[in-house]
């Protein structure tokens, strides 16, 4: 029998997040309500490479959201490894999408 394929959507990436990480920080009421988010705002993820300050690169998952609706940042919401769904920040800069 095999493995069911799971595709990322922005509530499966939550639910991996909340599922690895302690204490859940970026997907919890108080910090989603003091940006303004709800989760129908995030759209799906999108697979990329992060470059990190040692000079590591690492797979990722790059959350965006549909529009631009929080007074403290742009569309880019949060960068997630791949592996363990560890939130990574939102530097742009250091992005590289598929």
């Amino acid at each position: 029998m095999s493995a069911k394929k799971i595709k990322m959507t922005a509530s499966e990436l939550k639910y991996q997040y909340e599922e690895t990480q302690s204490p859940v920080l970026f997907f919890s009421r108080n910090n989603m309500r003091a940006a303004g988010d709800t989760m129908r705002n995030f759209r799906t993820p999108q697979k990329g490479t992060f470059l990190r300050y040692d000079g590591e690169k690492v797979e990722v998952w790059a959350l965006f959201r549909k529009v631009k609706t929080s007074q403290y940042g742009g569309l880019l919401a949060g960068i997630f490894a791949r592996a363990d769904c560890r939130y990574l920040g939102a530097n742009r800069e250091a992005l590289e999408l598929d």
